[in-house]
């Protein structure tokens, strides 16, 4: 009786070997990892414009005109991209300056002005970056935005905008000439 019993043990034992013989082939596994990077960076296509005052004295009495219709602001608008999560606005400008030099006392060949930038947010709203020029110019105006500028594939999201134009004083003759100034606006990543 155990003769039969070892025999099917042996026979069980042989198949079970054989089985694993054929066994399915084992699967290969690996992994590819994919990755890239966005630099934060910011970028415009068209930077540069022009905001044409015309003339710019009163004709009786010479001084700045006040009434200007564009001394309320006229403004400027760009489309900037910006992959920087809060970027930083600078803004800096130079006097409006008549290029013949020198005047006279009652006189005057520079006009003050406010240059102001408005960035407008991708969650709405928007942050405006004020300077305003002088004889002694100040540092530059720097703000840090608290969102990212606004996606500018259907509007633009940065204003430019000059103002308050005025001289130390409002009396004062404004000589001829062309005056021209300077607006710069940086936006930079942080």
């Amino acid at each position: 009786m155990n003769k039969p019993i070892l025999i099917a043990g042996a026979v069980l034992a042989s198949l079970a070997a054989g089985a694993q013989a054929y066994a399915a082939p084992a699967n290969a596994v690996g992994t590819v990892n994919v990755t890239g990077s966005v630099q934060a960076q910011c970028s415009s296509t068209s930077f540069s414009d022009t905001i044409a005052l015309g003339e710019l004295s009163n004709a009786s009495t010479g001084a700045l005109d006040t009434s200007l219709p564009n001394n309320t602001g006229l403004t400027k608008d760009f489309k900037v991209v910006c992959s920087s999560v809060t970027p930083t606005v600078v803004v800096s400008a130079t006097r409006l300056q008549n290029g013949t030099a020198g005047a006279s006392a009652g006189y005057t060949d520079v006009v003050d002005y406010t240059a102001t930038a408005t960035a407008d947010l991708s969650a709405g709203g928007s942050t405006p970056v004020a300077y305003t020029t002088a004889a002694s110019p100040p540092a530059p105006t720097s703000q840090a935005l608290s969102d990212r500028l606004a996606n500018p594939a259907t509007a633009a999201n940065l204003h430019v905008t000059l103002s308050n134009a005025h001289t130390v004083d409002p009396t004062a003759i404004l000589t001829a000439g062309s005056y021209s100034g300077t607006i710069t606006v940086t936006v930079q990543p942080t």
